[in-house]
C-alpha cells in the first residue's frame, strides 16, 4: 500500500528490538558517613541518640546532624556500619536501633592499655519512614568516646523493595 508506514520497535545500539523489555524502576542513592567532631565524655543520657555531626556524605539527605536520626527514604535492603573508639576499657556500650528496637551492640574492649574500637555492623530491611540511630546503652563514670576518623556512622541503601521488615 502506497503511503502507509510501518512503526518501528525501539532497537539497542546493535540493532536488536527492545519490544517487550520493561525497563528496571531506577534505584536511588542513598548512602551516609559521619563522625564525632569532638570527644564526648560524661555522657549521662541513656537512651538520647548519639550524634555523630561531622557529616562526609549524605546522599540522600536521609541523616540529620542535628538530632543523629537516619529517615529511611525507601524501603529495602540496607547495611548499617558503626564503630565506637574509646579511651581504653572504659568506654559505653552503644547499640544501633530501628524505631527503638536494638539491632547491633559495641562492647569497649578490656584492654587498659590501648585505645578500643568497637563495631557494629548489619545488614537489615527498613521500611520507608523507619528511623535508625545509634545511643548509649550503659556506661562507666570516665566514659569517653573518641573523635574524627574512630567513631563512625555509616548507613547504605544496598537494594531497594518492598518487602516487610523482620
Amino acid at each position: 500500500m502506497a503511503g502507509v508506514c510501518c512503526i518501528t520497535p525501539p532497537q539497542d545500539e546493535r540493532g536488536y528490538s527492545l519490544k517487550g523489555v520493561k525497563r528496571s524502576p531506577v534505584v536511588p542513592k542513598v548512602a551516609f558517613t559521619a563522625t564525632i567532631s569532638n570527644t564526648l565524655s560524661g555522657l549521662n543520657n541513656l537512651g538520647q541518640p548519639l550524634v555523630f555531626d561531622d557529616v562526609h556524605l549524605n546522599i540522600g539527605n536521609g541523616y540529620n546532624k542535628q538530632s543523629g536520626l537516619f529517615l529511611a527514604p525507601v524501603s529495602g535492603l540496607y547495611l548499617i556500619l558503626m564503630t565506637i573508639s574509646t579511651d581504653y576499657s572504659t568506654g559505653p556500650d552503644v547499640v544501633v536501633v530501628r524505631n527503638g528496637s536494638r539491632l547491633c551492640a559495641t562492647i569497649p574492649s578490656m584492654n587498659d592499655h590501648l585505645y578500643a574500637g568497637s563495631p557494629c555492623n548489619v545488614i537489615v530491611q527498613l521500611m520507608q519512614g523507619d528511623e535508625v540511630w545509634a545511643k548509649v546503652y550503659s556506661r562507666f563514670a570516665t566514659d569517653r568516646i573518641r573523635d574524627g576518623m574512630w567513631s563512625t556512622f555509616s548507613v547504605a541503601l544496598l537494594s531497594m523493595d518492598g518487602s516487610t521488615s523482620s
